[in-house]
């Protein structure tokens, strides 16, 4: 009979994960339990959590009832977790220390469930293929896995016969030492960088490794998620033959793709399509040039995430000083840059309410790119100035030397855009 009452200290611990948290744990049980087809006793489930932490999903699963193994490479986190199970007496739940990327977890299942969660995007190739092959030999049903994922493909990666894309993502620096490595806590284990997959390629590889079926989740709720992250739901299992389009069955994602593509061309192109485009290479390129020379200074282009005010943002391009990102290794940037780039048509009105968003969380100047108008306003908490295509902007507080000409961050042409 499992708890309906915990001791004070548990919750501590649960609370000290923030509120964010409670709703991860939410979102998980209910996968779970959709996958078990049962919310009532999970007697008999077998759950893996992979890269476990605290162990708040090992504990939850285990206080349903299920049998659990739980595994991470640092005991910084997982000890607590540990001492807790004793403390509650749950014998069904095994917290073990081990560098998933050696330890041979699939010796512990098969598992009914196994959780892959906030681990996939600390993992280098090929260690993320590897893995991701053992999660799908491991469990006899579903992958819950819940990642960030590349937003655009910057890089080709081969494994298996198959060609994925993603980005890089820095970890740690190549000269960091071992300890500093194992202190940061939400970073890798050791590897300097991790390999982010694009949803498409994402999805490609759970389909390769043998989950024919994939399902995103939307509900429960998970807030402040960001845009770059989703939860889904690896399922095996026989799909059943199309009895209505026959060809289907034995055709390969390309041929589905290629025999659903519309016979008649698609005509619309969103209003700033190219020329945003553009515009945003124009600014990288300059803003890039200058922080080249600068090495104290760290530039973020393409919507570069950002976490200000207990809010996401996302500016276009924006530069950031190197000594306040302090510890940063690749994940959210939660100090505001010295420089807010936005590029839009002409919606001033709108991008002014954006850029006091910005000059409200801290961050000291803001250029809004106008690209109808051929126009950059600059703005700050003092005024805000707007400059033409053949105008130089002024050299922003603190980054000296860095001149902007208008022209140089617009497209050379420009087609009405209404």
């Amino acid at each position: 009979m499992r708890p309906t009452n915990l001791p004070e200290r548990a919750y501590a611990l649960f609370e000290a994960k923030g509120p964010e948290n409670a709703a991860r744990v939410r979102r998980i049980v209910g996968l779970i339990a959709a996958v078990h087809a049962t919310s009532k006793d999970w007697r008999g489930l077998r759950v893996l959590d992979l890269g476990c932490g605290e162990g708040l999903f090992a504990l939850e699963a285990a206080l349903h009832g299920a049998h659990v193994t739980a595994i991470d490479g640092r005991d910084e986190r997982m000890a607590a977790g540990r001492a807790l199970a004793a403390e509650l007496q749950l014998n069904n739940v095994e917290f073990i220390r081990a560098d998933v990327r050696s330890y041979a977890f699939e010796n512990h299942g098969p598992f009914d469930v196994v959780l892959f969660l906030g681990l996939m995007y600390h993992l280098d190739a090929p260690a993320l293929f590897e893995i991701t092959r053992r999660t799908a030999n491991s469990t006899t049903r579903a992958l819950i896995v819940d990642t960030h994922f590349a937003r655009f493909a910057a890089e080709v990666v081969e494994h298996d016969g198959e060609v994925y894309h993603g980005w890089t993502y820095r970890e740690h620096r190549p000269d960091d030492a071992s300890d500093v490595r194992r202190a940061r806590l939400l970073a890798s284990l050791s590897n300097d960088s991790s390999l982010w997959l694009t949803p498409q390629s994402l999805l490609a590889l759970l389909r390769h490794v043998g989950f024919p079926t994939i399902l995103q989740c939307h509900v429960p709720l998970q807030p402040f998620q960001g845009e770059d992250r989703f939860t889904l739901v690896a399922l095996k299992g026989d799909v059943p033959e199309v009895l209505t389009f026959p060809w289907i069955n034995h055709a390969s994602e390309e041929d589905v793709t290629r025999r659903s593509r519309p016979t008649t061309p698609v005509l619309f192109m969103p209003p700033t399509g190219n020329a945003r485009e553009d515009a945003l290479l124009g600014a990288a390129i300059t803003l890039g040039g200058w922080v080249r020379a600068h090495p104290e200074f760290v530039l973020g282009a393409a919507a570069s995430s950002t976490w200000l005010d207990a809010a996401p943002r996302a500016p276009d391009v924006a530069i950031w000083r190197r000594r306040d990102l302090d510890s940063y290794v690749g994940r959210l940037r939660r100090v505001p840059p010295v420089l807010a780039v936005e590029i839009a048509a002409d919606d001033e009105g709108g991008l002014r309410e954006k850029a006091n968003g910005y000059l409200d969380a801290g961050v000291p100047t803001v250029w809004l790119v106008l690209l109808e108008a051929r126009s950059v306003l600059v703005v700050s908490r003092s005024e805000a100035t707007r400059f033409g295509a053949d105008d130089t902007l002024p050299e922003p507080p603190g980054l000296v030397g860095l001149v902007a000409r208008v022209g140089g961050l617009l497209p050379r042409a420009l087609p009405r855009l209404r």
